[in-house]
């Protein structure tokens, strides 16, 4: 092991993550100074360069701030948009919580509501070829599919005291809550097997695992693993670029395994991933009680990098994690005024979407840290 380059790799990662931190809670004090528009009539710009003058994310204010005069307000809270690095910072905390974030960095970065070739319809042709002699001939014909503009949108009330970040660490509180939260739904809709999309909305992508016919798990991890590669295999997957999804449970399970003399049957696996069967593995629990194996080079992910922040103090809300109201149809439940309760109503949209053509086998029904195993 070269413990120098080993060193360094750590500290590279652990600025990164200190990076990610700051930018995170930059994207809170955002969320505060757009409350003093409401509060104060204090523009949201001037309140954060002045409470927060040392902050990483002073230039891109500065520039929003340039951009932003002569603009029109918002119709509900107070502005449309949030400068460009304030939103990246909270995406930037948000990705390395969510399986599909660190599982992007495998598939195909793709734009929105643009065309695209996603499967060959037919191999390309090649053979050897003597002097004079004539290339075989192939039709380059792909499948195209075309990711719509998809809106994940979540309204977070928040009392006064959390909204003015008074107490200490109030900022890294509320940026770790809204990004967990963007990590955990976005997570959830890639895996769970009922988002089959297009179910009335064409901008829901259907989950990965929609199409899948599942496996039953036996509760033996090496056998599961089998029966999966061989079914994955079986639809045309290719193994060198398959990756495996589990549940950070199961990860844990499976790292705490040992074989004959005490040594780990899964050594490179940890709560978050790392490699099974000699292939990529991301953990989340938000996969359930699933092992999935696919084809990342299949997958399309359209991430614009985009969120959109609004805060209001003046509304009434419909206090529901799963509202049934609409423009057509109100609301019968009561609803709860965000001015009589001294609370603070942070609406958070992000725009994304995917879509998966390649091979995919799914075991259900898993529970590794039931099932046994050696002891510790």
């Amino acid at each position: 092991m070269n413990y120098n380059t080993d060193r360094e790799t750590d500290i590279d990662r652990d600025t990164a993550a200190k990076l990610r931190r700051l930018k995170g809670m930059d994207a809170a004090r955002w969320i505060s100074a757009l409350d003093s528009v409401e509060r104060e009539g204090s523009s949201a710009s001037d309140v954060f360069l002045s409470r927060w003058p040392g902050s990483l994310s002073k230039d891109g204010v500065i520039k929003y701030q340039k951009t932003a005069i002569g603009a029109a307000p918002s119709t509900w809270g107070s502005t449309l948009t949030t400068p460009a690095e304030l939103a990246a910072g909270l995406l930037d905390v948000a990705r390395p919580l969510s399986v599909l974030g660190r599982f992007a960095a495998l598939a195909r970065p793709a734009p929105l509501n643009v065309a695209l070739p996603t499967t060959a319809t037919a191999a390309a042709t090649f053979a050897w070829v003597g002097g004079g002699r004539p290339a075989p001939l192939s039709s380059a014909a792909f499948d195209r599919a075309r990711l719509l503009p998809g809106q994940i949108a979540g309204l977070l009330v928040v009392t006064d005291e959390l909204i003015r970040l008074a107490a200490p660490g109030s900022d890294a509180l509320l940026a770790d809550h809204l990004a967990r939260g963007l990590a955990e739904f976005s997570d959830r809709s890639f895996t769970d097997p009922a988002q089959v999309g297009n179910a009335g909305d064409p901008f829901v992508p259907a989950s990965v695992t929609a199409a899948a016919v599942p496996i039953l798990s036996t509760g033996d991890p090496h056998e599961d693993l089998r029966t999966a590669l061989r079914e994955y295999r079986a639809q045309g997957g290719n193994t060198s670029t398959a990756a495996i999804l589990l549940s950070s449970a199961d990860a844990a399970a499976l790292a705490l395994r040992s074989g004959a003399g005490g040594a780990p049957q899964f050594p490179g696996l940890t709560v978050t991933g790392g490699t099974l069967a000699g292939l990529p593995a991301f953990a989340s629990d938000a996969v359930g009680d699933q092992v999935i194996v696919m084809d990342a080079a299949r997958l399309l992910v359209a991430d614009p990098n985009t969120i959109d922040v609004r805060v209001t103090r003046q509304a009434d809300v419909e206090m529901n994690d799963e509202p049934d109201s609409n423009t057509g149809s109100p609301a019968m439940t009561s609803m709860v005024s965000l001015f009589q309760t001294d609370s603070v109503g942070v609406l958070i949209t992000r725009y994304l979407s995917w879509d998966y053509s390649g091979a995919i086998a799914v075991v259900e029904g898993v529970n590794y840290l039931s099932d046994g195993g050696s002891p510790l």
